[in-house]
């Protein structure tokens, strides 16, 4: 993945995590204050495979330990919310991207997020994309889809 690994740390380096949604899977804006890049300064990753904090064990038990268990399929996502909202404000200090497509974000809490590159329900397992609501924004997108192979669309 080292063809990969100098453009997704251009785009996800020191970006701060701003906000984040949820409708059928989790989207984290991701904004930079440095007006000088040459990537976009505002951009979403949406999150379609497993995503999780510190190890997947530490992970694990985390979420047995949350005080009201998830009433939903997805038994950690109420937990994934508490975490990226403890995570707001915190930036982007270092990305890994292994041979399968997961992507590592390090933050400046100390946090490790993982997102999976491998995906058995949707078509992709992670997406960047360029915010389209600012000005001069073009249709600039990364891709992993669910086998792990990544694709660049940056017009």
């Amino acid at each position: 993945m080292n063809d990969h690994s100098g453009i997704l740390k251009e785009w996800l380096s020191n970006m701060t995590i701003a906000a984040f949604e949820y409708a059928a899977s989790f989207r984290i804006r991701l904004e930079s204050n440095i007006h000088t890049r040459k990537t976009p300064n505002v951009i979403y990753l949406e999150l379609r495979s497993t995503v999780y904090f510190g190890s997947y064990t530490e992970w694990t038990s985390f979420v047995e330990s949350m005080p009201f268990p998830a009433r939903r399929e997805e038994f950690d996502y109420p937990t994934f919310a508490y975490r990226i909202m403890l995570s707001i404000g915190s930036d982007i200090t270092d990305v890994e991207i292994l041979d399968d497509g997961t992507l590592i974000l390090f933050t400046s809490d100390y946090e490790k997020i993982t997102i999976l590159g491998l995906e058995e329900v949707w078509e992709e397992s992670w997406i960047l994309t360029e915010a389209k609501d600012l000005p001069n924004a073009r249709n600039k997108q990364i891709i992993c889809d669910s086998q792990g192979k990544i694709s660049f669309f940056l017009e």
